[in-house]
């Protein structure tokens, strides 16, 4: 039993200065390319689990090792199914904790809102009539809609070439009522004022659209990661 448990932790020990190598070359292609910040623990996790399933090989006989595997990984199934994808903030943290208590309290105190929407106007020249004619539209929306809020603001930027306006939305930021809310202003707001105005582009940014395009991204490319992972630990077995 000693000796199976030196083999198995040979192959642990392999994969934790696997992980260190890897870890430090992704310095390299860092200072040309963008490395996200979750590649670390992508290849964390990936050089982890193929030393512990070699572990496992090691220790016991692998039908009774898929055995294991397969029931651990049934244990750890059902909290996953409730997972959904979202951007931590301060109300994903404990209020027990006298420090998120006294935030919460500051909050409620000192009320504020979340990040406005961010449209970037490119193409068409700013200060023409318009451009002008769609700002006061939009404007006039944001009054009148239960789900934008005023003041709609306008900055110009690059010498007056680029045109940034700011839209306040309903809802905490992140939350089902912002969502709506931008989908209101992407879908129907823009396309009705500067989507009529013929030479120029625009773009919806900010926090909230970040967040939305981010989860959504992330929504339809988990499956392919998913099969990538697996069809590397499998060819790494064999």
């Amino acid at each position: 039993m000693f000796e199976a448990l030196i083999a198995a932790g040979i192959p642990l020990l392999l994969a934790a200065t696997a992980v260190w190598t890897a870890v430090s070359l992704l310095a390299i292609p860092s200072r040309w390319l963008p490395v996200g910040s979750t590649s670390s623990s992508v290849v964390l996790l990936i050089g982890m689990a193929v030393g512990v399933d070699d572990s496992l090989f090691y220790v016991v006989r692998p039908v009774v090792a898929g055995g294991i595997a397969a029931l651990a990984l049934g244990a750890l199934a059902p909290p996953a199914l409730g997972m959904h994808l979202a951007s931590p903030g301060i109300y994903d943290l404990p209020k027990r904790i006298p420090v998120v208590h006294n935030l919460f309290a500051t909050q409620q105190a000192f009320p504020g809102g979340p990040a406005p929407a961010e449209v970037v106007v490119t193409g068409q020249n700013p200060s023409d009539t318009r451009v002008r004619r769609a700002l006061a539209g939009l404007e006039q929306r944001a009054a009148t809609s239960a789900e934008l809020r005023q003041p709609v603001t306008a900055t110009l930027l690059d010498h007056g070439h680029v045109l940034v306006v700011s839209v306040p939305l309903a809802g905490s930021g992140t939350d089902a009522t912002s969502n709506k809310a931008l989908a209101t202003l992407r879908n129907q707001v823009m396309p009705a004022t500067f989507g009529r105005v013929s030479g120029t582009s625009y773009a919806v940014a900010g926090e909230t659209a970040g967040n939305r395009d981010s989860s959504v991204r992330l929504g339809s490319r988990t499956p392919l990661v998913f099969l990538f992972v697996l069809g590397l630990a499998f060819l790494l077995q064999r």
